[in-house]
This record gives structure tokens, sequence and C-alpha cells, in this order.
């Protein structure tokens, strides 16, 4: 049986408009994530499906959309969306979603692939012994800390190249020579 709790609100500011809650709620995002110790970038432009960029030691980078919820619905429960423009967000656009509930100063760190068929999800940060789906993903900070590696996950591809004539003294060349053909010679890391 759940019940109520009696833990007062968070500050709330007074915010007419969405998009001004919504960039409320990354700001305070940013603050959060940054006193964990991730690293946040936001990447230029409104053309991605997510909001951020996230960054912790010895972690990939992950794919951040964050959600807020403002007001209890009728059915006691905060809702969020879970999609944007209408369309779902899917694994491979956005790794993340993490919703605020602003009254109840709740976080939930959710991966995408839990909200892969709904376009909204609902939480009840004010219930104990809630429930919900999403209950096990309340304060998941450290889903963003730790490394994500799938087994047989490429982690990085090395493209290089060299100029045949190098290759073809086997290694052994004068170093004036060297100089002249690493300018030759391209890396790239891309991960």
């Amino acid at each position: 049986m759940s019940s109520k709790t009696t833990r007062q609100p968070q500050f709330r500011p007074k915010l007419r408009n969405r998009k001004s809650k919504g960039e409320w709620a990354e700001i305070v995002f940013v603050a959060k994530a940054m006193a964990l110790g991730l690293t946040v970038c936001k990447p230029y432009g409104e053309n991605h499906r997510f909001d951020f960029l996230v960054h912790a030691p010895r972690n990939q980078v992950a794919r951040v959309q964050v959600k807020s919820s403002w007001t209890c619905n009728t059915k006691n429960g905060y809702q969020f969306k879970t999609s944007g423009c209408g369309r779902r967000y899917r694994a491979g656009e956005v790794d993340f979603i993490v919703a605020y509930v602003v009254p109840e100063d709740a976080w939930y760190v959710i991966p995408v692939r839990e909200v892969r068929k709904r376009y909204q999800g609902t939480v009840f940060p004010h219930i104990t012994g809630s429930r919900s789906k999403f209950e096990k993903f309340r304060e998941a900070w450290h889903l963003l800390q730790r490394p994500r590696r799938r087994r047989g996950e490429v982690l990085a591809t090395l493209h290089a190249c060299a100029d045949p004539a190098f290759l073809a003294t086997g290694g052994d060349i004068a170093e004036e020579e060297m100089r002249a053909e690493s300018e030759n010679l391209a890396v790239c890391l891309s991960a």
C-alpha cells in the first residue's frame, strides 16, 4: 500500500510558457550534472534530437534529452513527454531521457530503450512505495557515470594511411625524409 509523503516541495519559478519552463529545467540539469562531476556540452543549433552531450571520466559520451513536469495530473502522477515533434525518441538518436519533476525536485535518468513504445511517461515521486515502471530510474545518475559497453561494440575506429614509398623502405628512412613523409600521414580517430 502506498501513501503520500509529507516532503516540502522545492522552489518553483513562475514561468508562463513551455519553452521558458524547458529552458529553466535544462539549466537546472546542467548544474546538477556538473555538481556530480559530469562534463556537459550543448550542441550548436536546435537540429538535434538531444539537448546535451554528457561525458563522465572513463565513459563514452551520452546523448541526453531533458524533459520536465510541473503539475500533477488527475491520476495523481507527473507526466513527461518521451517524444519530440510528434516522434518518439529512439536509440541511435538519444541515449537517455532525463525527466525532472519540478515541484518534487525529483530526477529520473531513463535509458531511451525503456520508453521506446511510449509517447509519454508518468512518475509518482510524491507517493512512497510507488510501483511506477520508471521508479527504478529515480536519481539514477550512475547510469550516466559508468561505462556503457556492449559485447562486440567498437569503441573507436582508427583510419590511417601512409605514403607507399615509406612502407616500401620497411620503415627504415632517414630522419629528414621522415619529417617530409609525416606530412603525407593522415590519422583520424573517431568514436
